[in-house]
């Protein structure tokens, strides 16, 4: 959901809220049984899918909550779970994607066929304050992973070049430092979901895929960049 995006913007811009929820533990009838309450979380991780041109496979996002303090509520009274939204969710597929590099040709970089996955991760240290048994999270520092993409090697020399460029060049590291994004798009293939921004971006290691003799299909390379820091952002799709 938008929401939750922007929920996710907000702590990676360390804006952290902390929010209360609940999931309902139903029976087979539908008719909740068990409230089981969080209290003052925040989000700690945020796990995006590995992205293939070649899969059916439809897409999660995987986002951990902590937690200060939870609780079970036992209900007297059951009642039947409805939906709170008739909103229908978008199709996500791990196939619908679009990947630029500031400065490299869309030649190159339109021919990315796998993304591999990355998992955004909150560090918190526990504070204890007064007569509180209970600590409050204290968010300490966010760790953004390197990104790791394939293509076919016949389109790669701008990628090549850049790496060669970074490691062997006189210019300097920010100098060689590029923006870049993923967008995330809806199965039209026109509207965009959400994009991936990735600031000041730079190219760590460009190496040849593992090839075994007689193997068929097509020679593709692995690409490593780093990123400085990652913003999300909600696409007319939704």
């Amino acid at each position: 959901s938008k929401d939750l995006l922007v929920w996710i913007q907000d702590s990676w811009n360390r804006q952290h809220s902390r929010r209360d929820g609940m999931i309902v533990h139903a029976d087979m009838n539908q008719k909740a049984r068990l409230e089981h309450w969080f209290y003052r979380a925040l989000v700690a991780e945020v796990g995006f899918p590995a992205l293939d041109a070649s899969s059916k496979e439809g897409a999660y996002l995987k986002v951990k909550l902590q937690a200060e303090d939870s609780e079970f509520k036992e209900l007297a009274t059951p009642y039947v779970l409805q939906s709170e939204t008739a909103t229908k969710q978008k199709a996500w597929s791990v196939a619908n994607f679009r990947f630029t590099v500031d400065g490299i040709d869309r030649s190159a970089t339109d021919r990315v066929s796998k993304i591999d996955a990355v998992v955004v991760k909150q560090k918190f240290k526990p504070l204890y304050t007064g007569k509180q048994r209970l600590p409050e999270l204290t968010p300490t520092g966010l760790e953004f992973p390197n990104l790791i993409f394939y293509l076919a090697e016949e389109f790669a020399a701008p990628f090549r070049q850049w790496h060669w460029d970074f490691h062997h060049g006189n210019a300097q590291d920010t100098q060689m430092e590029k923006e870049a994004s993923i967008e995330l798009l809806h199965p039209n293939l026109k509207d965009v979901l959400f994009t991936i921004n990735l600031h000041r971006t730079n190219i760590l290691s460009y190496g040849a895929e593992k090839i075994d003799a007689n193997q068929g299909g097509v020679k593709r390379v692995k690409v490593e960049i780093y990123c400085e820091s990652w913003t999300i952002q909600p696409g007319a799709g939704f």
